[in-house]
């Protein structure tokens, strides 16, 4: 999906006949162009420390089975709790 045009605000790839494509994104991914204290926010909205939010976006630790549900209604379907658990949610 390289190269098409990406509302950074929605996060959705348009295609040249302006028809919505979606994109699932990693963790990293969602936090890209974020205002500064995004990640704090989401954290707390978790229920889990900024640090246990970093290493979960690093990929050092694995997020629980409720966590991956909780964070892919969070950032509203774009993260989805089988790319954060495919072992879990296959």
């Amino acid at each position: 999906m390289v190269g098409l045009p990406f509302d950074s605000v929605t996060r959705r790839y348009w295609d040249a006949t302006n028809n919505l494509l979606e994109k699932h994104v990693t963790l990293e991914e969602y936090f890209v162009g974020e205002p500064r204290g995004a990640k704090v926010e989401m954290a707390q909205y978790l229920g889990i420390s900024d640090v246990w939010l970093s290493m979960l976006i690093r990929g050092k630790r694995r997020a629980s089975a409720s966590l991956c549900k909780k964070i892919e209604k969070a950032t509203q379907g774009l993260v989805k709790r089988k790319e954060l658990r495919p072992d879990i949610f296959a």
